[in-house]
C-alpha cells in the first residue's frame, strides 16, 4: 500500500470539541481559532466524529464560513463518498460532486457565498477507501490546495471504515467533535 504524504510540513494538530463545548463553538466558530491547539495558519483541516453526522457537518460548515468571512478563499469539501448528503442538506440542484469530478473534465464545485465554495460527495462509491487512497484523488486535493487558502474536509464518521483516518493524513489539523 502506498504511503500517504502529508499535506503539511508540521505535525498535524488536534482539537477535541466535548459535548458541552460544542454549542458555544457553533454559536461563535471564531472561538475555535482562538484555541492554541488549532492554528489558523493550517491550510487543510478535517472535521472528525465517531457519530452524529449533523454536529460534525455543522462544525465544518461554521468553521468554513468563519474563514470565508475573514476573507480566506475557502472550500468546504464533503469527503463522505459512501453516503454523501451535502446536495440534500444544501438543496443543490446538481447531485454531482467529488466522486464525479475525479477523473472527469467537469468540476462540480458550487459557489455558495462570498469566499466560500462547496463540493459535495457526489455519486456514492462503494469502494471509498481505494478512491481516497488513489493517485487521482491525491492529485486533485493537491490542485485544490493551490487554488484555496483553506480547505475544510467534512470526513465520514470514524465508525466502520478507515476513510476518515485516510483523510486525516492529508490534513495539517483535525477537529474531533465528540458526542456523549
Amino acid at each position: 500500500m502506498e504511503k500517504t504524504q502529508h499535506a503539511c510540513k508540521q505535525k498535524p494538530t488536534f482539537h477535541i470539541l466535548a459535548p458541552n463545548d460544542w454549542e458555544q463553538y457553533l454559536e461563535n466558530p471564531n472561538k475555535l481559532l482562538d484555541q492554541t491547539t488549532l492554528d489558523a495558519t493550517l491550510k487543510i483541516m478535517t472535521i472528525l466524529s465517531t457519530s452524529s453526522h449533523i454536529k460534525k457537518s455543522l462544525t465544518a460548515l461554521h468553521l468554513a464560513e468563519c474563514f470565508a468571512s475573514d476573507g480566506y478563499k475557502t472550500l468546504l469539501l464533503e469527503a463522505n463518498v459512501r453516503t454523501p448528503f451535502f446536495d440534500t442538506y444544501f438543496n443543490f440542484e446538481c447531485k454531482k460532486g467529488l466522486s464525479d469530478t475525479i477523473g472527469s473534465e467537469n468540476n462540480h464545485i458550487i459557489h455558495y457565498k462570498t469566499h466560500l465554495d462547496v463540493l459535495s460527495g457526489g455519486s456514492p462509491i462503494e469502494d471509498a477507501t481505494s478512491f481516497l487512497l488513489g493517485r487521482q484523488f491525491k492529485q486533485y486535493l493537491h490542485a485544490l490546495k493551490n487554488k484555496y487558502d483553506k480547505i475544510i474536509i467534512d470526513a465520514p464518521t470514524l465508525n466502520g471504515h478507515h476513510d476518515a483516518l485516510i483523510l486525516r493524513d492529508y490534513a495539517c489539523g483535525s477537529i474531533v467533535v465528540h458526542d456523549e
